[in-house]
């Protein structure tokens, strides 16, 4: 049974959290239409002072065989609070 919705939210978690050591996170953009980016690292403050991001995805190219299904690592997690969107916690 697939339990997707329109208003799923992903958080991905992991990596290290000192601050002289740098983190990135690969995120193919499989799904068209606005996506919506937040940390909410140290309780959100960072969104609470702005670090948030849109995109809006479109048709293009088709993607590669390893980026055509989710990460293995994601933990799925549903948010009433924020539907249509998804938060990127580092």
């Amino acid at each position: 049974m697939d339990d997707e919705s329109d208003d799923d939210t992903f958080q991905y978690n992991g990596g290290s959290v000192a601050f002289d050591e740098s983190q990135t996170i690969a995120m193919p953009l499989t799904e068209k239409g606005s996506n919506y980016f937040f940390s909410d690292t140290n309780d959100g403050i960072q969104c609470q002072n702005g670090l948030a991001f849109g995109n809006s995805v479109n048709h293009g190219l088709e993607l590669l065989p390893n980026l055509n299904q989710p990460s293995p690592l994601l933990t799925l997690n549903r948010l009433d609070s924020m539907p249509n969107r998804r938060r990127l916690q580092l």
